[in-house]
């Protein structure tokens, strides 16, 4: 064993930790892994949506739709007095109204309440009670001080005068223009020499001599 000298120490030879290659590597691949992992997104959970029911389908919807726009287009029909309270359905002559609203509503031309063909009996007890239904509304109005609507023709609706054709701009003033041709009636001719045979009978006379 050798000796000490003062402060110094006799360096001893230490022994070197015996480490394979294999585990060198897989400290190494821990360290990097360790330095580089990849920071984890915090993802927001997403709300879980709520499956439709099976009525909620597109032909139910429609569905409902028409029927809210028909019960908006006769919700005044409910108020009338023939109908029935707390009824969904519509009685008596509300009954024919509604059908009468839904066939327009389908695109129907003419109306319910139009009779084409009808007893001349039958159609002037219709006019006369309906002629005694407007008296007797434009008396009552009379008489609490309400201005209504003059009447139509006498009071009889559905009549009107025959409305005079527009003449175009263009239009010649004697005789008709067809194809580009004027076209004049013996008539017209007449019209026309009627003023130079007035004016020639008046000047045309025999000059006395002098």
């Amino acid at each position: 064993m050798t000796s000490v000298l003062g402060k110094r120490k006799a360096r001893m030879p230490k022994s070197e930790p015996t480490v394979s290659e294999e585990d060198a590597q897989a400290v190494f691949r821990r360290h990097f892994e360790a330095q580089f992992a990849p920071i984890e997104n915090s993802q927001k959970a997403k709300p879980t949506t709520k499956q439709k029911d099976a009525d909620e389908d597109a032909p139910s919807l429609l569905k409902n739709d028409l029927a809210l726009q028909r019960l908006l287009s006769e919700s005044h029909l409910f108020a009338g007095p023939g109908q029935n309270e707390g009824s969904m359905e519509h009685a008596g002559r509300n009954r024919h109204l509604a059908t009468d609203l839904r066939l327009s509503a389908l695109g129907s031309k003419t109306s319910v309440y139009k009779q084409a063909k009808m007893p001349m009996s039958h159609r002037k007890g219709i006019i006369s009670a309906a002629a005694g239904r407007e008296s007797k509304r434009r008396q009552e109005a009379r008489e609490n001080g309400i201005i209504l609507e003059r009447p139509v023709n006498g009071g009889v609706k559905g009549k009107s005068k025959p409305r005079k054709r527009d003449v175009a701009v263009d239009a010649p003033a004697v005789g008709k223009l067809r194809n580009g041709m004027l076209k004049l009636s013996k008539k017209d001719i007449a019209e026309i020499q009627g003023d130079d045979r007035r004016s020639g009978g008046k000047g045309g006379g025999k000059r006395r001599r002098r």
